[in-house]
């Protein structure tokens, strides 16, 4: 079993790795979070759907539900950072 790389060699690597698909201009492939990014989108877009949901169904909205909605909408907004996938 091979010991973990030093933070300092994989320091070393990701800089390398950069640099040479800056200079190839490679489609950065490295790290592939399209996952995640939808994984998280979808996550907001429930949130959003139950909070309209509860304010439709009880004809009112709370302080609590407001704050909510204030700060899902705000990371909803953000969590599109690649610009694949629209969020509206």
């Amino acid at each position: 079993m091979a010991l973990p790389a030093e933070p300092e060699s994989d320091e070393r690597n990701f800089v390398t790795y950069v640099n040479r698909s800056l200079e190839d201009e490679e489609e950065f492939h490295f790290l592939r979070l399209e996952f995640l990014q939808r994984l998280n989108i979808v996550n907001h877009q429930v949130k959003l759907v139950r909070l309209k949901s509860d304010f439709q169904r009880n004809g009112r909205a709370s302080q609590t539900q407001l704050d909510s909605l204030s700060v899902t909408m705000r990371e909803y907004g953000m969590a599109d950072v690649g610009g694949r996938f629209p969020v509206v």
